[in-house]
């Protein structure tokens, strides 16, 4: 496990509550170099609001000379950055600043839509940023399945028929974004994320961001590239960790059928070998 530790955050922003509050470009090198010395592997940084209450996922909560700070003093000691990004004003500040990896990246605007700009994403292209879409978070995936498999058992009520129509229009924005954010960042810098331990989004569910991106236009077997060579790439582990290849670390995961074929086999694992010893 690579882990950050507490997400930097402005007072009252989202998820304050960790308690790595910093406001300020000087408060944040101080953040960073406190969460490092704590063990931090990388750094995260939340540039706007989120779910947490009082809040608002519309507007960013750092300037770009704030998000630089965390940047130029991760990279001082060699921590990657991430920024959580819902809103495409954060989203501007955050490829401004130099940030290495951008969670979520939805183009939110203060109306509450999602509005894809064309000129972000080849900004976002141009840089390089990683990108994680985080689309089951959006999506509400989790529900979904629950309701399309009590719709296909027979076993769904009215209520739920109605819940699970509004899901899905709400599901194909998110997905039509992703779609023609894809045709001007390619594939290449996409790594799937789960955003799991908040509201419904249970740990464990990599599958579901995987069968998103084959939603959008991946195939499956670069859906699987996406969460193990790109991911690596990503974090900067692709020399241990990412490909089946000779000296590699030996973290394999074997499915119940072929998911270069078929994307929803990684929802059916019946083997884990973890530095070359079965785990599960």
């Amino acid at each position: 496990m690579l882990v950050s530790g507490r997400p930097i955050t402005c007072t009252g922003g989202h998820f304050h509550m960790c308690n790595e509050t910093a406001d300020g470009e000087e408060e944040i090198r101080r953040s960073v170099r406190r969460l490092v010395h704590a063990g931090a592997d990388y750094i995260k940084i939340m540039a706007s609001g989120g779910g947490t209450a009082g809040t608002d996922p519309t507007r960013a909560s750092y300037s770009v000379a704030e998000l630089h700070a965390a940047v130029h003093e991760a990279h001082h000691f060699h921590r990657l950055t991430a920024a959580h990004c819902r809103a495409k004003q954060s989203m501007v500040r955050a490829v401004e600043a130099g940030v290495d990896l951008m969670e979520h990246a939805e183009f939110l605007e203060p109306d509450g839509n999602l509005h894809f700009d064309p000129d972000l994403a080849e900004k976002m292209a141009e840089t390089g940023i990683w990108i994680s879409p985080t689309l089951q978070a959006w999506c509400q995936w989790p529900r979904v399945v629950l309701l399309r498999q009590r719709r296909d058992a027979a076993d769904a009520s009215a209520d739920d028929l109605q819940q699970l129509e509004a899901l899905e229009l709400r599901a194909s924005s998110r997905l039509d974004v992703m779609r023609r954010m894809l045709d001007i960042c390619g594939k290449e810098r996409i790594v799937p994320g789960t955003d799991s331990g908040v509201n419904d989004l249970a740990f464990g569910h990599l599958d579901y961001d995987l069968q998103l991106l084959v939603e959008v236009g991946f195939t499956p077997a670069e859906a699987l590239a996406s969460a193990t060579r790109v991911s690596a790439e990503a974090i900067g582990m692709e020399n241990d960790v990412g490909t089946l290849q000779v000296g590699r670390i030996a973290d394999l995961v074997a499915f119940a059928g072929d998911p270069t074929k078929d994307i929803n086999a990684v929802s059916k694992v019946v083997a884990v070998f973890q530095a070359g010893q079965r785990v599960l």
